[in-house]
């Protein structure tokens, strides 16, 4: 999966395709998006694309840690 980075409360990670569906959610929504694209995806395929465009080298996932 790559370099993992976690902070103690978040873990940042590159996409992957397993996290296709919830990045196209994101990437769709232009109130989300205005300060990295300047428009949104309208469909898997095309956020598909822009993740491998991307070459995971700009796109990161964050998880927030939920408490024990």
């Amino acid at each position: 999966m790559g370099k993992v980075i976690d902070t103690g409360r978040l873990i940042l990670r590159r996409f992957t395709l397993d996290d296709l569906q919830a990045f196209h959610q994101l990437a769709s929504r232009p109130e989300i998006i205005r300060y990295a694209q300047s428009t949104s995806v309208a469909s898997l395929e095309e956020a598909r694309e822009l993740m491998h465009a991307a070459g995971g080298k700009s796109l990161l996932m964050a998880k927030m840690k939920m408490p024990a």
